[in-house]
């Protein structure tokens, strides 16, 4: 017998259960009975939190663009300096997909319902720009403080979640990079460059 979860318990099963059979499987493989026996559930008791295959994977979507924003929105509103801000957001991806490999994994599977489902390419295209809309507001705060140069804080924000996308592709690959290294590095050639100023006269 299914232990009786509270609502909000049940639905992270759930979603927990879809996420890994899309990621074996990939989403077009993937059907309905073999998540309702990975969450432990019957099809009909499946069918109660979702109703449709198409629903589930929406609900990772906003599930997993929920928690990313919360932390965001949170560094963004904070007291601290922006270059701190920039570090924590590019920090926070870059070890949420070291310690949370199934994240990173599902991004495989988000990229291919985008080449699938023109709808769904919007709507993952639109939550990639609230991300870049963010780093864009801190980057704006540095500039107008005086602390980053007068760059085009929309341009540099695209160029690092690019950066962090790219460092995601890797992992993918297996690779895990050196993380506080990494983002040490990304936020110095940001902050200076990599010209000199003697090279650049």
């Amino acid at each position: 017998m299914t232990k009786h979860l509270p609502e909000d318990e049940r639905r992270r099963q759930i979603l927990d259960a879809a996420r890994a059979c899309f990621i074996q499987d990939g989403y077009a493989q993937t059907r309905m009975d073999e998540i309702a026996r990975e969450a432990n559930l019957s099809k009909g008791g499946l069918y109660f939190h979702f109703k449709s295959k198409r629903e589930l994977f929406l609900g990772l979507v906003e599930q997993e663009y929920g928690y990313a924003m919360h932390f965001f929105r949170n560094i963004r509103n904070s007291e601290q300096s922006p270059r701190a801000k920039l570090e924590a957001l590019v920090s926070f991806f870059m070890k949420m997909f070291a310690t949370h490999p199934e994240f990173h994994r599902f991004f495989i599977v988000m990229g291919e319902m985008a080449l699938r489902d023109e709808t769904i390419r919007d709507h993952l295209t639109k939550l990639q720009l609230d991300y870049v809309g963010v780093m864009s507001e801190i980057i704006e705060e540095g500039v107008a403080a005086g602390v980053f140069r007068p760059v085009d804080p929309y341009m540099v924000a695209e160029l690092l979640k690019a950066f962090v996308d790219g460092v995601e592709g890797r992992m993918i690959l297996g690779e895990v990079p050196d993380i506080d290294k990494l983002v040490e590095c990304t936020l110095d050639l940001v902050a200076n460059g990599i010209i000199t100023h003697q090279a650049a006269r």
